[in-house]
């Protein structure tokens, strides 16, 4: 089969699958085995909800002003690619058409970044493989996943950088499938292990009471984007490889984290994880959802959240606060901020954009963690 006809046959006409509250995002950290969370990176996962993005657009349909809402996406590489070249050429070039991809996931760094493709069923991340096969890519070693050249070769013949299959200097991609979705990594190896059927992110006890959190308070909102974050999010510059392999039997290993702090550090209970989310609802707002072993814990910290929210961030930033914490059913508890605007702010979210320009200035300390002085 010829590259035009592996085309024709994923792109068709089709109704835009519709955001589901927290259910993609569960779906994606799904896909991934929880050894992932035994990372140093302060941002552990990333996630864009395509399937919400296509209700802000509406009528107007997805454009270049509406996807420059996620700045989460720029730490995936399609999604990358997807934005600076518009829907015309994804469509072209990736094999699956826009309103057949409910999200986009990922995490690592570039250029090792492995991308979770989410579409709406089985037989979609089947047909994929199979117009992937049909193209360029060829079936390697492991077992069901396929390839379009040698791992990490820079190839100049091969540079497109419209092509989400390609890096940026013409390097190759392996894909396979699992499930309802594409895992895409820059070399195979990672594949077997990525696609095992053992315990995953999501059922994860820290990662299931962010998630509960979220969902919580959420209610009929869309979730646009999130990050999940480890402790290292708001312990600055600190070194805690070490203790990112901890076991988390949460008293013990919340006693750990404030061993590494400085007397006298200001901040917030530590945390063992959580989430950080763009929601829209009438107004856009941003909800912060951190994993706590006690209730008692998680209520305060919301409520210190919020206040060093309205004391930190600029005016720009500021919004009606609600602080709740959110009982799990792992005993656990999750301590929520959701900050939302004051009024309609078109496809752009401000509030979660002076978030995360914070977090890139290394100035976002709303969920630093510390000891009150």
């Amino acid at each position: 089969m010829r590259l035009s006809a592996a085309a024709a046959i994923l792109l068709m006409a089709s109704v835009p699958v519709l955001a589901q509250g927290v259910e993609p995002l569960r779906n994606s950290l799904a896909k991934l085995p929880d050894t992932v969370l035994n990372t140093s990176a302060a941002i552990q996962f990333s996630f864009v909800d395509m399937a919400a993005f296509h209700d802000l657009a509406g009528a107007e349909g997805l454009n270049r002003t509406v996807l420059a809402r996620a700045m989460v996406g720029g730490m995936l590489p399609p999604y990358n690619t997807l934005q600076t070249h518009g829907p015309d050429a994804w469509n072209e070039k990736s094999f699956v058409d826009l309103k057949d991809l409910r999200y986009l996931a990922g995490f690592g760094d570039a250029p090792k970044t492995v991308t979770i493709w989410g579409l709406k069923d089985e037989d979609a991340a089947a047909s994929l493989i199979a117009a992937l096969d049909a193209a360029d890519f060829d079936p390697v070693d492991p077992d069901g996943v396929i390839g379009n050249g040698e791992p990490l070769a820079i190839d100049p013949t091969k540079m497109n950088i419209a092509d989400p299959w390609r890096s940026r200097v013409g390097a190759a991609t392996f894909a396979a499938a699992k499930g309802d979705a594409v895992i895409q990594a820059p070399v195979p190896t990672p594949l077997p292990v990525l696609l095992g059927q053992g315990p995953n992110m999501a059922e994860s006890a820290v990662v299931s009471a962010a998630l509960e959190g979220l969902k919580e308070t959420l209610g009929d909102g869309l979730l646009v984007q999130a990050m999940l974050i480890s402790p290292v999010f708001g312990l600055g510059g600190l070194d805690l490889d070490a203790l990112l392999t901890i076991d988390l039997h949460l008293d013990r290993a919340r006693e750990q984290l404030e061993a590494k702090l400085e007397a006298g550090t200001e901040g917030i209970p530590a945390y063992f994880g959580g989430l950080i989310a763009d929601v829209q609802g009438e107004q856009p707002a941003v909800l912060i959802s951190l994993g706590y072993s006690d209730c008692a814990i998680a209520e305060s910290a919301a409520e210190q959240m919020a206040q060093r929210w309205t004391d930190t961030m600029p005016e720009a930033a500021q919004g009606a606060l609600e602080t709740a914490h959110v009982e799990t059913p792992d005993s656990l508890c999750a301590a929520t901020l959701k900050v939302t605007g004051t009024s309609a702010a078109g496809s752009a979210n401000p509030i979660f954009q002076a978030m995360f320009d914070a977090y890139l200035r290394r100035d976002f300390t709303v969920v630093q963690i510390g000891r009150a002085s």
